[in-house]
């Protein structure tokens, strides 16, 4: 090999060759070039003398390095050691230098080698030491163990945490199968040992697989984890895991259940409860004081049978011959949840409920409501008489509408005709005797004619107040706005002078001809007690939620105001704008039976303010 072919050998090689006398300061005596790449300083600065080997080395590894190099120079033997350098960068590495010392008489002695950058494997080996003190402090912290079994589930490690966990040497556990630490109450025939030995044939992972174990000490319960590992090539190795003791854990569970079971035996609804097989599980004393009596309710028994023999026994009248229907409905409830209400044949009356559990099995819940069913059909008694007294009063009421309108009509006829005769007589008299009658007769047969004339008005208001209590409303929507400008153009002819003024009104709900007949009366009274004034004024407008009509007429002393509603009651008497006084009473009678309103505001010569409301949205 000629001197270029070495030359790019060693420039080549992962490390670098040396030859240095073996002085405090490790004189270089050659160096090949591949200590630049591994330090940053170059092979021609150690050759010079310009730097020295021993000053690159970590202060701290220095002491060691040097005892271990004088002793192979010493002893003229092979050395390795790993120790860390400075690179010209000021990084650390770590190297490892294999050589052999060289011993000269009189002499320092020599060192030749070969040194390599090992910074990557320390790394890891340290990344990895943290890993596992890491891991064992968590092992530790979490009371948890661990474990590994080979390809046939016998046990080849355990961590030493379950020495703590279980009072066990580890090494008393190797070679048994989990099935053997369950001792003989472990049945691989029944559940749960019969999955889990199903899943570890089929080599899957499995979670919290709990299983009781006999110790030297108390049973304990264990929870157990585990993922199945292989070979680089696919072999199957074994499973390794983690267990835990849980028996606290189920200790607390089996004292919440005892205290459920309590709660649930003392509860005053019956109660059973069934597994995802419909196997009973759990009957408390009300279900079996109630369904007990026939049957006797033993756990364990398919309630489907118990059902039907209870069924068989006739407890439940309306199941007998509709055995297979009671069933199907039965089923539908237990798959989907729902209620049903069942007649024993002692009288009693049961609502059933049954609700299906996440684990596939059902709560049933029966409920005695032979109370509420004596309750609700003493409801249905009492409504079916009170319906039957509503509709005898209703044609009672009827009877005596049709009574009253024969006697109205009676009254009216009968009280007419006098009235036509003693007003035609005095017509007669003040006719055909004009001349022999004195001033005086003929203010008397005026005066007669006057009365007569308003008697007759009475009748007819007397006439009017009996309909209207008789009338049926019928609410539509109404443009308050334009009817009460309607009804005032139709009063206008009478009083021409009047200034009247409607306003933009709210819209109301009701019948439209009682609604026309109230702001007539009110319009009407309006115009009439307020012709004399100068000049007379009327406004229609809305005020405080309700519908208002103002004039500036006479007006009244509120010390009256109640009367002014009381049918034939007259504030005005002997004024000859005053009626037959039931005006403002049909007015309030239209306006109640509208579920509104009515009142009035006044002083003497100060005019008057009538306001009302039609219903909850008269005026909004």
């Amino acid at each position: 090999m000629d001197a270029l072919h070495l030359e790019a050998l060693l420039r080549d090689l992962p490390g670098a060759l040396y030859r240095v006398r073996a002085d405090a300061v490790r004189t270089a005596e050659f160096v090949s070039p591949g200590i630049e790449a591994l330090t940053g300083f170059p092979a021609a600065a150690f050759l010079a003398g310009d730097l020295h080997w021993g000053e690159l080395v970590h202060p701290d590894d220095a002491a060691r390095v040097r005892a271990e190099v004088d002793a192979a120079v010493r002893l003229a033997t092979h050395y390795v050691i790993e120790y860390r350098v400075r690179t010209a960068a000021g990084a650390e590495r770590w190297v490892s230098d294999h050589g052999t010392g060289h011993p000269a008489a009189g002499a320092a002695g020599t060192l030749e080698g070969f040194v390599t950058d090992v910074t990557a494997r320390h790394q890891a080996e340290q990344a990895l030491a943290r890993s596992e003190s890491r891991f064992r402090d968590f092992a530790l912290a979490s009371g948890d163990w661990f474990w590994e079994t080979d390809p046939e589930g016998r046990f080849t490690w355990f961590s030493d945490a379950v020495r703590r966990a279980r009072g066990t040497e580890p090494a008393s556990l190797i070679g048994l199968r989990r099935i053997d630490l369950a001792g003989a109450g472990a049945d691989p025939a029944a559940e749960p040992w019969r999955s889990h030995l199903e899943t570890l044939a089929r080599r899957e992972p499995f979670r919290d697989f709990r299983y009781r174990v006999p110790g030297p000490g108390p049973e304990i319960w264990v929870s157990s984890s585990g993922q199945p590992y292989h070979a680089p090539d696919g072999r199957f190795l074994g499973y390794r895991g983690s267990g835990r003791n849980i028996t606290p854990e189920i200790e607390a569970q089996e004292r919440a259940n005892a205290r459920l079971r309590d709660a649930i035996e003392n509860l005053d609804e019956a109660v059973a409860l069934t597994d995802a097989e419909d196997r009973i599980l759990l009957a408390n004393r009300r279900f079996r004081a109630m369904n007990g009596e026939t049957v006797p309710v033993t756990p364990g028994r398919r309630y489907e049978d118990y059902i039907r023999e209870v069924i068989a026994t006739g407890a439940y009248p309306d199941a007998v011959g509709r055995t297979e229907a009671w069933m199907a409905a039965r089923l539908a409830r237990r798959i989907a949840g729902g209620t049903a209400q069942v007649q024993r044949a002692d009288g009693r009356w049961l609502r059933i409920t049954d609700q299906r559990l996440p684990d596939g099995g059902t709560i049933t819940f029966s409920l005695d409501i032979t109370e509420i069913k004596r309750a609700e059909e003493a409801l249905r008694t009492a409504n079916a008489g009170l319906e039957r007294r509503v509709s005898e009063r209703g044609e009672q009421l009827e009877a005596s509408h049709r009574e009253l309108d024969a006697f109205t009509y009676a009254v009216s006829h009968d009280l007419r005709a006098p009235l036509r005769a003693v007003s035609g007589f005095a017509n007669i008299l003040r006719e055909e005797g004009a001349a022999r009658l004195t001033a005086d007769d003929l203010r008397c047969l005026a005066r007669i004619d006057e009365n007569a004339s308003r008697m007759g008005e009475l009748i007819d208001a007397l006439l009017a107040v009996g309909r209207l209590s008789r009338q049926q409303t019928v609410p539509v929507r109404l443009n308050m706005t334009e009817l009460a400008r309607d009804t005032v153009a139709k009063l206008r002819p009478a009083y021409p002078a009047a200034l009247v003024e409607v306003k933009d009104l709210p819209p109301a709900q009701a019948d439209p001809e009682l609604a026309r007949q109230v702001l007539a009366i009110l319009l009407g009274n309006a115009l009439k007690f307020s012709r004399d004034a100068t000049p007379p004024a009327v406004t229609v407008h809305a005020e405080a939620g309700a519908y208002a009509v103002s004039d500036n007429g006479v007006g009244f002393d509120m010390a009256w105001v109640a009367r002014l509603f009381t049918p034939f009651s007259q504030l005005h008497a002997g004024d000859e704008r005053g009626g037959p006084g039931v005006g403002l009473a049909i007015a309030k009678l239209i306006v109640e039976r509208h579920g509104g309103r009515i009142e009035a505001r006044s002083a003497p010569g100060q005019g008057a303010t009538f306001r009302f409301t039609l219903g909850p949205e008269a005026a909004d």
